[in-house]
């Protein structure tokens, strides 16, 4: 009896099959897709101190994941939730102060209103500022749920990549479209990147936070702290990071009157804080990967949108993962076929 089917056409209608469900199934998780990037990028960084703890320590698989776990918790997710609670809190306080805000831009429109065509505008501005901070704690506030759940699974998952490490890059590399040797290299680079993006950026956030801080408390400008935290995570951005904390600073201080602490925190900003990142960047660049500055500023301008708060990280570990498989690919068949024309041509 002959059968309704080829082999061949069995063969592309279950390959048919397995990529609807897989888009279907891709789709229904799209909103906690971050959970599986941030287990991704949390493996890649401390996958190193999980070996070690079983290397060194001969603890068992279970416990040192589950202290690599932790570790990873209290290193990087415990320090980002709360930056977005002390956020949140902050404009939260300030939105219930609009006399404040007012005042401010009072004493702005009198220091600088006379160089602007529409002094007005900084009332505008500053309103609308508040306008946002309103909604954006409405929005954290509201999301709540959803962001202890994506740590939840992002953490069950992470779990598991360490616990089955062997079988899971054994599987990431039967399955990725590289040759073994391609698939080893990207995962080498990739590595490298996701540490210069994070640790090594992370590194320059925190020493730039804590040179505002410092500034902050010489020039006796209140809520160091906070302003130092903030400045850590606005470091992320390059080119104006930190610079969106001590220049407004610095203008609000000038615009009271209080001219010391005004110009010398813009001194004290642009001739230490900004000029720390090139020093510290050099090494960095050197011991890990050189991550170009547009790769994070694209990534970030992605990342913020579609992450929030954490797509200043995910960001641009996505755009190095894209550049990354374009290299591969590009050196795998299309610098491979210009060799080939070339050895025929001779």
């Amino acid at each position: 009896m002959s059968t309704v089917y080829t082999s061949s056409q069995r063969k592309y209608f279950t390959l048919a099959i397995v990529i609807f469900l897989a888009g279907f199934l891709l789709y229904a998780i799209r909103n906690i897709f971050s959970a599986a990037l941030g287990a991704i990028i949390l493996y890649c960084l401390f996958k190193p101190i999980y070996i070690y703890l079983i290397d060194n320590f001969k603890l068992n698989k279970s416990f040192s994941a589950l202290l690599t776990c932790f570790l990873s918790f209290i290193i990087i997710i415990f320090p980002l939730t709360t930056f977005s609670w002390m956020l949140v809190a902050k404009i939260k306080e300030i939105s219930n102060q609009p006399k404040e805000i007012l005042l401010i831009a009072e004493k702005l429109k009198l220091l600088i209103g006379k160089y602007i065509s529409n002094p007005q505008f900084i009332e505008e501005t500053l309103l609308s500022i508040r306008k946002w901070g309103i909604s954006a704690i409405t929005d954290v506030l509201s999301s709540t749920f959803d962001i202890v759940l994506i740590i939840v699974l992002m953490y069950f998952v992470l779990y598991y990549m360490f616990y089955h490490y062997s079988k899971f890059e054994e599987t990431l590399i039967k399955y990725v479209p590289f040759s073994r040797e391609n698939s080893l290299k990207f995962g080498i680079e990739l590595n490298r990147m996701t540490r210069s993006n994070i640790i090594g950026q992370g590194f320059i956030a925190v020493v730039q936070g804590f040179l505002v801080g410092v500034g902050f408390i010489i020039f006796g400008i209140k809520d160091a702290f906070f302003w130092g935290v903030i400045s850590t995570f606005l470091s992320f951005l390059p080119f104006v990071g930190s610079s969106l904390v001590f220049i407004p600073a610095g203008i609000v201080s000038l615009a009271y009157g209080e001219y010391t602490a005004g110009i010398g925190i813009i001194l004290w900003g642009f001739l230490f804080v900004t000029t720390i990142d090139n020093v510290i960047r050099f090494f960095i660049n050197q011991k890990y990967a050189d991550t170009h500055p547009l790769v994070t500023v694209i990534g970030v301008v992605i990342g913020l949108p579609l992450f929030g708060v954490l797509g200043i990280v995910y960001g641009p570990f996505l755009v190095s993962f894209f550049l990354l498989t374009v290299s591969i690919y590009e050196k795998t068949y299309i610098d491979k076929r210009n060799d080939d024309k070339l050895h025929h041509v001779y």
